[in-house]
């Protein structure tokens, strides 16, 4: 009933081929822009020779979860995230949100180590930005609202303030992202972890978005990403700017050794495959080496940005690579994303619940390897569809 009212789109078909640019679906080529692997590393024949020769040194099986067999390439992946964040260690995890799982699960438990020591982190009260990823919130769900569990707006830092400030002397972790997953904008890093610092509150930053993309040293939102040292933990994925699988959380040495143990989604599930964890320490040397691959990924999504922007578009503000045209009416939003599918265009939509009811929007990810025809394309058929449906 819920899929006759139009409120669930239809079954996502399967790809015949490899996930890229370009895609082929029963049949039919599209060109495809909702591929969150948007550096395109995978298509690298060093990259692919690299995995390829990794399976065949360390085998395909990882032996159980990192409390039975930790493989040297998670180690290797371990060392270059805690380089990157100026963190004392860090934790691989099977993907983002396990990782986020296992961190609040760590931090909020009330554990026996021996008979006479106990961890009770029962009283940890958790300060969420709304915009949040699905992932972070399910990771708090059972904590109770108004308690151990508040909300600020999005990018709120004035209400955060008012927060920390009602809750001094607690035990507080501020959860936020650097790059949000929905409307592509970028938070104000240094802000947050600098009132994080004057309120001594522990910092939680889910930098799956803008992990390797936004440098630390130069480019836009330098500034903000630089302060990312500042903040107590770091968890990032690979999914995004790797392209593969897998996470991890990046902090303080003593504290990294609580979540290991006691997160429960590190013991207790498998870890990553070997030759995986090794094709992720590659394109991490490769990207921290040689910057220019980004460097012409951002220049490419800015053109496109003003392309979209020429064709009458309302963008998100705090532009990233993610891109999100406002739509507001959910059904609308869907007939578009079908439309531009029947013209040639995957683009995804993001709505109630990953979106505020009435605030839809289509998100857009540009990758490398698309054309310029590719991106002129789209944005034409959006200025046809505009004026159609007037979104």
């Amino acid at each position: 009933m819920v899929r006759e009212a139009g409120l669930m789109p239809a079954d996502v078909p399967a790809i015949d081929g490899a996930n890229g640019t370009i895609v082929h679906i029963a049949g039919r080529q599209f060109i495809n822009f909702r591929c969150v692997d948007f550096l395109g590393w995978q298509h690298d024949d060093d990259v692919v020779a690299h995995f390829t020769d990794a399976a065949r040194s360390y085998g395909l099986a990882n032996g159980g979860s990192r409390a039975q067999a930790i493989s040297r390439p998670l180690r290797e992946i371990e060392r270059q995230v805690c380089e990157i964040y100026g963190k004392e260690s860090a934790i691989t995890f099977a993907s983002g949100m396990l990782a986020t799982v296992g961190f609040v699960h760590a931090m909020t438990s009330k554990i026996q180590v021996t008979t006479t020591i106990t961890a009770d982190f029962g009283d940890v009260i958790f300060l969420m930005d709304r915009a949040c990823h699905w992932s972070m919130w399910k990771a708090v769900e059972k904590m109770q609202p108004g308690r151990q569990l508040f909300s600020f707006g999005h990018n709120d830092v004035e209400r955060l303030r008012t927060l920390l400030a009602r809750h001094q002397g607690k035990r507080v972790i501020v959860g936020f992202q650097s790059v949000y997953s929905g409307d592509g904008s970028v938070a104000p890093i240094g802000a947050i972890t600098d009132l994080c610092a004057e309120y001594d509150a522990v910092s939680y930053v889910d930098d799956a978005n803008g992990f390797m993309v936004y440098d630390h040293e130069t480019g836009p939102y330098a500034n903000e990403f630089r302060k990312l040292s500042q903040a107590t933990f770091v968890m990032t994925s690979f999914t995004k700017s790797i392209g593969m699988v897998g996470g991890a959380v990046a902090g303080p040495a003593d504290a990294a050794k609580v979540i290991e143990y006691f997160s429960g989604t590190s013991v207790f599930t498998a870890a990553l495959q070997p030759p995986t964890a090794s094709t992720i320490a590659y394109i991490i040397g490769r990207s921290r080496e040689d910057r220019q691959r980004v460097d012409d990924y951002l220049r490419m999504v800015a053109w496109f940005r003003e392309q979209l922007i020429s064709v009458g578009c309302d963008l998100n503000d705090n532009p990233s690579y993610i891109i999100s045209i406002h739509v507001g009416d959910e059904r609308v939003a869907e007939v578009v994303r079908c439309e531009l599918q029947e013209h040639g265009y995957l683009v995804s939509v993001f709505r109630y619940p990953a979106a505020e009811r009435g605030k839809a929007l289509l998100r857009i990810i540009p990758n490398l390897r698309h054309s310029k025809e590719h991106m002129e394309g789209l944005a034409d058929t959006l200025k046809l569809l505009k004026g159609k449906y007037q979104f």
